[in-house]
């Protein structure tokens, strides 16, 4: 779960985030960084404010999908997303000191 509060976001944003995650898995995109990717977009959030809340918002909805027996092949595990949003994190202080999502193999661009 992702240590930032949610005070920021307003509920209306928080259903809009996770509708659009569930349908991006609908669609088929699966990994962690892909799907912050999509819902910047999505959702005209910036990075920051994506990163704040989308790391439990996934955990929870692959745990929902794993307890309906649904398929949940090809996303990020838990470890896997709290890795890649620790380094996201980092990548959103120091963007000129990393390489891109898509350059450490994360992500598909939007």
């Amino acid at each position: 779960m992702s240590e930032y509060p949610a005070l920021f976001f307003s509920e209306a944003i928080l259903r809009q985030m996770r509708a659009e995650c569930h349908e991006l898995l609908d669609e088929g995109v699966r990994d962690f960084v892909t799907m912050v990717q999509h819902l910047i977009v999505r959702c005209a959030l910036s990075l920051y404010d994506v990163r704040m809340e989308v790391e439990g918002c996934y955990n929870s909805l692959r745990e929902e999908r794993i307890a309906a027996g649904q398929d949940v092949s090809g996303m990020t595990s838990p470890s896997g997303v709290a890795e890649a949003a620790a380094w996201l994190q980092r990548w959103i202080s120091h963007p000129s000191h990393l390489a891109s999502p898509c350059d450490r193999g994360w992500g598909g661009g939007t």
